[in-house]
């Protein structure tokens, strides 16, 4: 987490998920971004950015940062999105804003943005400390609580952990609400001591993500497939050799113990629990740009889907996951997430494509463009999917955030 992201592939994966979803293809909405969704590393050299087709471009721009200039959202449940570089120094990142307010006091709230759209993730995760915004103490979230004492949560990551209280907060999102809902603080002061089987259970060694540049976003708004981070699986303690939830009865480390959390109470999907007509799914809509990237994109977020044989996508109820195939080789634990920033796929044996080295480590940087297509199976038969892999290092020089 300490290399410059716009150089670095950007993956952030929800730890149940990551034991129960090995991919080896992932076909990414247009231009996604870095944050959280369930995987197990690729194999060495799997990353590549995908162009796309389409105006604009960051040629000439003096302010490649600014966020995305967008015009007033046409219904209360579809909120903009921008791809941009204005607070963190990512590339196809897609930014919302998310307003949380106290369930004690529902008029006290604070609207934060470059909030990380994931949909490879559930629950929204915010740091205690936004590089934005004012603190989240100053709007005093009701702590959840598990026989008396507050809860905290240690989320795994690839890049490593959050860890942070579970408070109950009033989540709007454009202009759809949910109350009453389960979030994670990340890097609360009051939860500062990190418990040691927090720290030995990520699978990028000890590391805990406690600052929101060190995280890429001032938090994640996950809006997977399922309704609650965890699910069944931790509402027992020690959640297949990883700890999830914890009651603690300090501040100290040593005093907080594993617990099992009902489904109730744990961290929950805020797109769920929308109004009717807006709970049933989201759409991450973002404009095209060119092949060669642009400085900024934008877009929209669309809660509510009108879903049609004709344009979905039949997936595992467990894991969100589908098939696909890639060379002529069927891959089952496919799946979409918006918090990556670029296609994930097993190196094609037909062509190798060269690997970028030194920052831009973990993309490819072949000689030319590289045109190469997967199959997703839909419910209407096999579609294909095309897309072009092209020099990661050319294309970051160009200082844009959209790729």
């Amino acid at each position: 987490m300490d290399q410059n992201f716009s150089k670095r592939p950007r993956r952030l994966v929800g730890n149940f998920a990551a034991l129960v979803m090995s991919v080896v293809v992932c076909i990414l909405l247009a231009a996604c971004g870095g944050g959280g969704g369930g995987s197990s590393s690729p194999s060495s050299g799997t990353t590549s950015g995908g162009g796309s087709s389409g105006g604009g471009s960051s040629s000439g721009t003096t302010n490649p940062c600014t966020p995305y200039a967008a015009a007033a959202p046409s219904a209360n449940n579809v909120v903009n999105v921008s791809v941009d570089c204005a607070v963190f120094s990512g590339v196809n990142e897609p930014f919302v804003t998310v307003t949380i307010c106290s369930t004690a006091s529902p008029s006290n709230c604070l609207s934060i943005d470059h909030i990380l759209v994931d949909t490879g993730s559930v629950g929204l995760r915010v740091f205690s400390a936004p590089s934005t915004t004012a603190a989240l103490s100053t709007i005093a979230l009701t702590a959840q609580t598990i026989s008396g004492s507050p809860v905290g949560e240690c989320l795994q990551f690839v890049q490593g952990n959050t860890w942070g209280s579970v408070k109950m907060a009033n989540i709007q999102v454009g202009g759809e609400m949910a109350n009453n809902v389960a979030i994670q603080v990340i890097a609360d002061p009051n939860f500062s001591s990190v418990p040691a089987a927090c720290t030995s259970s990520s699978a990028s060694g000890t590391t805990i993500m406690s600052t929101p540049s060190q995280f890429g976003a001032n938090g994640v708004l996950g809006i997977g497939l399922q309704l609650q981070d965890c699910g069944s699986a931790c509402t027992q303690p020690y959640f297949a050799g990883t700890n999830v939830y914890f009651s603690c009865t300090s501040t100290a480390a040593t005093s907080c113990t594993n617990v099992g959390m009902p489904t109730a109470n744990q961290i929950q999907n805020p797109a769920s629990l929308f109004s009717t007509g807006s709970n049933n799914g989201a759409i991450l809509s973002l404009n095209a740009i060119a092949a060669s990237g642009a400085a900024t994109a934008g877009g929209t977020l669309t809660f509510g889907i009108a879903a049609t044989p004709t344009n979905t996508i039949p997936v595992r109820s467990n894991t969100g996951a589908f098939t696909t195939t890639f060379e002529g080789q069927t891959y089952d634990n496919s799946y979409i997430d918006s918090g990556s920033n670029g296609f994930y796929f097993k190196p094609p044996t037909n062509a190798p494509i060269t690997a970028c080295t030194g920052q831009s480590a973990g993309f490819y940087c072949p000689a030319s463009v590289f045109n190469t297509s997967g199959q997703m199976a839909t419910n209407v038969g096999v579609v294909d999917v095309s897309f072009s892999v092209a020099n990661a290092v050319a294309l970051f020089a160009t200082g844009g955030a959209a790729y």
